[in-house]
């Protein structure tokens, strides 16, 4: 069975809209497992109104809002109290902001293409120094080192086997 993601928020199968807050998740009112694509209950009506015109481009993922809903599916704990969440959605905007402002910075470089590959090694460095490079359950959001499990090792919070 293909992994099918969701065009209007770029939810998957294995990271489904929660909703309220709940254990409840979104369903899919709009699905095709060969494509790999579907439209799932949190969607607006418009989202449906592509799906049924034809249109199959997850758009979710070219806005910022986009990304921030994709992030926080993906790297929040679902029971994450609301002062985390609000917490990370602004260092997300930061890091958002300072993208765009280094992006506009490198394009008037001499050199763009090497000003990004350099961008992009200190990245590497910093993600290391920072301890951003992680092991995270899929199911619970359980972030740490992942030099502490091994291959097999069950999430110390949810117990899902990673």
């Amino acid at each position: 069975m293909k992994l099918a993601t969701c065009l209007g928020c770029a939810c998957d199968d294995n990271h489904a809209c929660i909703a309220d807050n709940s254990a409840r998740a979104y369903q899919w009112v709009r699905l095709d497992r060969a494509e790999g694509l579907g439209v799932c209950s949190a969607c607006p009506g418009s989202d449906v109104s592509r799906w049924d015109a034809g249109d199959r481009q997850i758009r979710a993922l070219k806005t910022i809002s986009g990304n921030w809903g994709h992030f926080e599916r993906l790297d929040i704990a679902p029971d994450a109290p609301d002062v985390q969440r609000q917490e990370m959605k602004r260092a997300f905007i930061a890091g958002a902001g300072s993208v765009l402002l280094l992006w506009s910075w490198t394009l008037g470089t001499p050199n763009p293409r090497k000003t990004l590959q350099e961008l992009r090694e200190e990245l590497t460095q910093f993600r290391k120094f920072s301890g951003a490079g992680l092991a995270r359950c899929r199911k619970c959001g359980w972030a740490g080192s992942p030099e502490l499990l091994l291959d097999g090792e069950a999430c110390p919070r949810c117990r899902l086997v990673l």
